[in-house]
């Protein structure tokens, strides 16, 4: 609103200004032709006035016509001079707005300078924070990409197989012992089979290495979120051997969806790293060229 105000005041300053001098203009214009015609007019009288005296003069000094001509000259009478009115009070009050409006222009262009620097500082700082951010992201996501580099697609496979193997082996050790526990019946806490036992901690222990390769082969999972699906795997185990007779279908089950959601994350987490390794490549060649 102040700035507003003081364009609309430089403006009607200028106009005010403008104004006077128009007026000035007319005076000078009407009174420089008045004068002119006051010139005219005598210079007229004067010659025809001249005019007469000569006609007058000719026939008794004809013979000091030539003297008289070049001593007083054909005017006789001068016409007085014409001085021109100065509006010296006018001129000077216009030459004093003109510079005021002058010095208001000035103190204009060095504001809009002003901002136009603090405007051109800020720029350049948010640019230099974005490039800052931008290098810190960079930066971070290489560290990431170094810290777990996530496994292609043959070296998935053997890992699948190894999971495989370890699951068959682990479960062929669980069913071994279950087996022991059965034939020389051992009882633990004088209620519960060792079969119950041997069934939930081999779950357990069993989740919890799958977690770890899938770990190491480059998926990220906290400790907290693998030892408490470890322990709910283990837990849901204990729970199908206690609440049905057929313990092995239970323990069958368990072992084949794990193994299969763990070879399955296995590939589709190696397949989505080589499609995005492989786009990655093709957009630094293009950026490149």
């Amino acid at each position: 609103m102040p700035e507003e105000k003081s364009q609309s005041l430089l403006a009607e300053k200028l106009n005010a200004t403008g104004a006077k001098i128009a007026d000035l203009t007319s005076k000078v214009s009407a009174s420089t032709k008045h004068a002119i015609s006051k010139t005219n007019n005598a210079v007229k009288a004067a010659v025809s006035n001249s005019k007469a005296k000569i006609e007058e003069r000719r026939d008794e000094r004809a013979k000091k016509a030539k003297k008289d001509l070049s001593a007083e000259g054909i005017i006789d009478n001068i016409p007085p001079m014409v001085t021109l009115p100065e509006f010296e009070n006018e001129r000077l009050t216009i030459v004093s707005e003109q510079n005021e409006n002058q010095v208001m222009m000035l103190e204009h262009m060095q504001r809009l300078s002003e901002r136009v620097d603090i405007l051109e500082r800020r720029h350049k700082a948010r640019l230099e924070e974005l490039f800052e951010i931008k290098k810190n992201q960079t930066v971070s996501d290489e560290v990431d990409e170094e810290d777990v580099p996530i496994i292609g697609t043959s070296a998935a496979m053997v890992e699948a197989l190894h999971v495989l193997g370890v699951s068959i082996v682990w479960i062929a050790i669980l069913i071994g012992i279950d087996k022991y526990g059965d034939g020389n019946d051992i009882i633990i806490a004088s209620a519960y089979p060792l079969a119950i036992f041997s069934w939930s901690v081999g779950a357990f222990s069993w989740a919890l290495y799958l977690l770890h390769r899938l770990l190491k082969s480059g998926i990220k999972i906290p400790l907290s979120i693998r030892f408490q699906t470890s322990l709910a795997v283990g837990l849901i185990t204990l729970m199908g051997v206690m609440l049905n007779d057929d313990s092995m279908e239970t323990v069958s089950s368990v072992w084949t969806w794990g193994t299969m959601v763990t070879i399955g994350l296995l590939i589709g987490s190696s397949m989505i790293a080589t499609a995005w390794r492989s786009t990655k490549k093709l957009v630094s060649i293009n950026s490149e060229y």
